[in-house]
C-alpha cells in the first residue's frame, strides 16, 4: 500500500468545509458508527432504513457525448458514471457531478486520440506514461465536432460493443447507457457489544490545548478506534487477551465498556445519497443532549476513478492522481455535542466536528 498523508481539521456546524464534504467526493463506501444508547438509536432510526439504487451497464463514449444536451448543474447532474477496470487496457474515465468527462489514458491512446490533455507528473516503476483529458460535456461550443470525431474513432478501434460502467441517474428512463442491471445499496447493520467505547471531547481544540502533541495523539487514537470498530476488530473487546508481544492496542483515554451500532453502504453511491446520509447524521446529533454521545461517518472513494475530489471553487480543476487498485482517498468525520454550550435546540453552534482526511502519495490535492 502506498504511503498516506493525513490532515486534521475541526470546527462547529455550519462550516463550508463540512457542507462540501459529500459533493466533493465520489463514494464507494460509507460507514456510520455510534454508541448503541436508546436515545441515539431513536434519533438515528432514519439511517437504519435508508438505501439507494445504482446501475451497471454498457455504453460508448460517443453515446455519452451525444447525451450532453442534458442539462448539468454543479453537484446536481442527472448522471454520474465510472468505467470499470479492463483486463486489456489501463485507460479509465468518469463523468462527475459537474458534467465533466475525465479520461485518464496511456501514452498510445493519448497520441491516437489527438485531444489536448495533461501529463501526470509522477514517474512510477512499472507504470506506463499517463495523461488526463477533461471534456466539459455542457460547454464544448466549437470544439464539439473534434471531440465527437475522436471519441467515435476510439470506440471503433475498441470494437467491444461498449464499456462496462457503473452509473447513477436521477432521470427515469435514461437511455444513454444500455444493458443495465439495477443494484440496491442497502444498509448493512451490525452491533458490537462489550467493547471499549471512547467519550470524545471535541471542545478542547488544538489551539486551546496545553500539550499539542498529546492532543494529536488522542485524536489519532480516536480515529484509529473508529477504523477498527468499522472493521469489527476483536482487539476492541473488553475481554481481549491477545499476546502483548504480538499486538498491543490501547483504547482512547476515557473509554468505557459498551456497545456500538455500525451501518455500512457499499456501491456506486451518488452525491445526493451521501449528502442525505450526512444530513441525517447531523439531524440525529442535534437531538442529543449528553456529551458522551457521538456519530462518526467515514467515506472511501473509488481507487480507480481519475477524479476523487472536486474543489469547492467552480473554476478550479480537480487534482491529478494516479489510478491504482490501492489508491487512498478517505475522510472520517466525528460529530459530537459541545458541553461548553447551552441547549442543543438553541443553535447549530452547540455541536462540533472533527475531520480526518487521508490521501495517497500519488495524489496532488495537497501538492
Amino acid at each position: 500500500m502506498e504511503p498516506r498523508r493525513t490532515r486534521i481539521s475541526e470546527g462547529i456546524f455550519g462550516a463550508s468545509k463540512i457542507q462540501a464534504l459529500a459533493p466533493s467526493h465520489p463514494q464507494l463506501q460509507l460507514d456510520v458508527l455510534f454508541p448503541s444508547s436508546l436515545d441515539i438509536l431513536e434519533a438515528s432510526k432514519s439511517l437504519l432504513k435508508f438505501e439507494t439504487k445504482y446501475w451497471r451497464g454498457k455504453t460508448t463514449l460517443t453515446h455519452l457525448y451525444c447525451a450532453r444536451i442534458l442539462k448539468f448543474k454543479r453537484f446536481s447532474s442527472i448522471l454520474t458514471a465510472l468505467s470499470l477496470p479492463q483486463s486489456d487496457s489501463d485507460d479509465v474515465w468518469c463523468l462527475d457531478p459537474r458534467g465533466v468527462l475525465t479520461l485518464q489514458v496511456c501514452k498510445d491512446t493519448y497520441e491516437t486520440l489527438g485531444l489536448v490533455g495533461t501529463k501526470l507528473p509522477f514517474k512510477l516503476r512499472r507504470s506506463p506514461e499517463q495523461y488526463v483529458i477533461r471534456i466539459p460535456l455542457n460547454g464544448l461550443d466549437g470544439k464539439g465536432v473534434r471531440v465527437k470525431t475522436a471519441l467515435e474513432a476510439w470506440d471503433a478501434r475498441r470494437n467491444t460493443g461498449g464499456r462496462d460502467v457503473l452509473y447513477s441517474t436521477s432521470k427515469p428512463g435514461f437511455t444513454a447507457i444500455e444493458s443495465h442491471a439495477v443494484h440496491t445499496a442497502s444498509p448493512q447493520i451490525r452491533t458490537f457489544s462489550n467493547i471499549h467505547v471512547p467519550t470524545p471531547s471535541l471542545s478542547a481544540t488544538l489551539r486551546q490545548s496545553d500539550d499539542p502533541n498529546a492532543w494529536k495523539e488522542d485524536i489519532s487514537s480516536l480515529f484509529e478506534w473508529i477504523g477498527m470498530a468499522c472493521l469489527g476488530a476483536q482487539r476492541l473487546k473488553a475481554n481481549d487477551s491477545v499476546d502483548p508481544y504480538v499486538a498491543v492496542f490501547e483504547p482512547p483515554s476515557g473509554s468505557r465498556v459498551g456497545s456500538v451500532t455500525h451501518i455500512q453502504w457499499k456501491g456506486f453511491l451518488s452525491v445526493e445519497f451521501a449528502q442525505s446520509v450526512l444530513d441525517l447524521a447531523k439531524s440525529a446529533i442535534s437531538k442529543l443532549t449528553t456529551p458522551d454521545q457521538f456519530i462518526s461517518i467515514t467515506s472511501h472513494a473509488f481507487p480507480t476513478s481519475p477524479v476523487s475530489y472536486l474543489p469547492q471553487a467552480p473554476n478550479k480543476e480537480p487534482p491529478l492522481r494516479v489510478v491504482r487498485a490501492d489508491a487512498e482517498d478517505t475522510w472520517s468525520l466525528i460529530l459530537a455535542p459541545d458541553p461548553s454550550c447551552g441547549q442543543p435546540e438553541s443553535s447549530d453552534n452547540n455541536w462540533r466536528w472533527l475531520l480526518a482526511e487521508s490521501i495517497g502519495q500519488w495524489d496532488m490535492r495537497w501538492g
